[in-house]
């Protein structure tokens, strides 16, 4: 945790932070190759031809840091698509997905390790995963929030009301990219349920059910329903899906 308050020292704790998680470590030869990777884009990087006042940094040899310090250039747009372009890059030159969001980091005795979906869940209901343990927040848009909301606990993150009580819809309050991300675990894990009968589901019931949430009676209804009927249905159909369903907690 302290390292962090080293980290971007140059830039205000304003700046936004793009944060994207490979499912493995990478090796101690491979780490020094993607360090020079990402101070090589950062020199570079512009946005309407402008340079952007930017850091980046590989964090426990799983983690791509990127900031920016919108003061005078803003990132959007193209800026943006070619810093994903880039993240791309690194995960086809390496062999490494950095965009399973469902590709949980937490960590065991100072290491850090991940899990996908199904594997978290089986931790958290055999009691692996305490209330302590330290998991990261991937969702963080900011340096500030980065040195103090990244590495978190267990009971203080999203993952716990995720995992630990049943799915759980986003509310208002929210920002933009966590409310998506409830509703896209929201989706996913319905479907999982219905064609696998989920174990965890008929243990707890229905987490509508058991779960109170604004406007209940309308997501059984516009959102749950929709779902079931479209949710076999390929990727374009998922994403109007997670869109439609967005839109009620806006």
């Amino acid at each position: 945790m302290n390292e962090l308050n080293n980290l971007f020292t140059e830039l205000p704790t304003a700046s936004r932070v793009w944060i994207y998680q490979s499912n493995r470590p990478f090796t101690a030869d491979e780490a020094d190759k993607v360090s020079h990777d990402i101070e090589a884009f950062v020199a570079e990087w512009t946005a309407h031809k402008l340079k952007v006042t930017a850091g980046g940094a590989l964090l426990y040899n799983r983690f791509v840091v990127l900031a920016a310090d919108e003061r005078e250039v803003g990132v959007s747009g193209c800026s943006i698509d070619s810093s994903v372009h880039f993240i791309m890059g690194l995960g086809a030159r390496y062999g490494v997905d950095f965009f399973d969001r469902f590709n949980v980091a937490y960590q065991v005795d100072g290491e850090v390790r991940s899990a996908n979906r199904a594997g978290f869940e089986a931790l958290v209901a055999d009691g692996a995963i305490t209330a302590d343990t330290i998991v990261y927040n991937n969702l963080v848009e900011t340096l500030a929030d980065l040195r103090t909301k990244w590495e978190v606990p267990f009971k203080d993150s999203w993952h716990s009301r995720v995992f630990e009580f049943g799915v759980v819809l986003p509310s208002p309050s929210l920002s933009h990219r966590e409310r998506n991300l409830r509703v896209a675990w929201f989706c996913t894990h319905t479907r999982h349920c219905e064609e696998r009968s989920c174990e965890a589901t008929e243990r707890r019931g229905n987490p509508l059910r058991e779960q109170p949430v604004p406007n209940v009676a309308l997501l059984r209804i516009v959102g749950y329903r929709f779902w079931r009927l479209v949710g076999c249905g390929g990727c374009i159909r998922r994403r109007i899906a997670t869109s439609l369903l967005s839109l009620l907690f806006i």
